[in-house]
C-alpha cells in the first residue's frame, strides 16, 4: 500500500492532486501523514482477519466466460 501512494506522488501534479482532494473533502491537513502512519501500524495478522472476516467464499459468485 506504501507502493501504491509513492506511485500515487509521482511528480508535481500529482502531489499537487493529493492537496487538492484533501482540500476538496476538507480533511485535516495532517491526513495523509496518518494514513501512511496508520498503513505502517498495521500487522499482517489483523488484515488476515479481516480477510477471513469480510471474504467469505460463499458470498461470491463464479463466473465462468468461454
Amino acid at each position: 500500500m506504501l507502493g501504491s501512494t509513492l506511485g500515487d506522488l509521482d511528480g508535481p501534479f500529482h502531489i499537487i492532486g493529493k492537496w487538492k482532494n484533501i482540500i476538496l473533502q476538507q480533511l485535516p491537513g495532517h491526513y495523509f501523514y496518518d494514513s501512511v502512519a496508520a498503513i505502517k501500524a498495521v500487522t499482517a495478522k489483523e488484515l488476515q482477519e479481516l480477510a477471513n472476516k469480510y471474504f467469505v467464499a460463499n458470498d461470491f459468485y463464479e463466473l465462468v466466460v468461454i
